[in-house]
């Protein structure tokens, strides 16, 4: 618990809503607006948070997050779809450790999608 990522805020852009959905599509984020704030949390509870139009877009790639997906060429495909802009291909990681894609979502900021990678029998059981 103490150190686990539990809580961000990202930029909203200039319609948080839009944001939201564009998350809500891709990686099936709950977005939610109490009037005051456009929220959301992960299917599992374990990371939620804002969009927050006051903050500007990370777009010169200090800090990246990356989600969790199972395929990040399809993730970042469904991302493009939704209005996103692809900024860096699949690539695998160094190490055999997995792949990653970079995107830019629709208020201007750069997030990564990381595929884990599962050894062939794990892929195959998967299937």
């Amino acid at each position: 618990m103490h150190g686990d990522l539990v809580w961000i805020e990202l930029p909203g852009g200039l319609d948080c809503h839009v944001t939201g959905a564009f998350y809500a599509r891709v990686f099936g984020w709950v977005v939610e607006d109490d009037g005051v704030t456009v929220r959301f949390h992960d299917p599992s509870g374990s990371l939620a948070g804002a969009f927050v139009e006051e903050l500007p877009p990370s777009a010169a790639c200090g800090t990246i997050l990356y989600l969790a997906t199972e395929d990040a060429a399809s993730s970042l495909a469904s991302g493009v779809a939704a209005g996103a802009e692809a900024v860096r291909p699949r690539e695998a990681l160094s190490g055999g450790r997995g792949y990653r894609a970079l995107l830019r979502d629709p208020a201007g900021t750069v997030v990564g999608v990381l595929e884990p990678w599962r050894a062939p029998e794990a892929a195959a059981a998967a299937t």
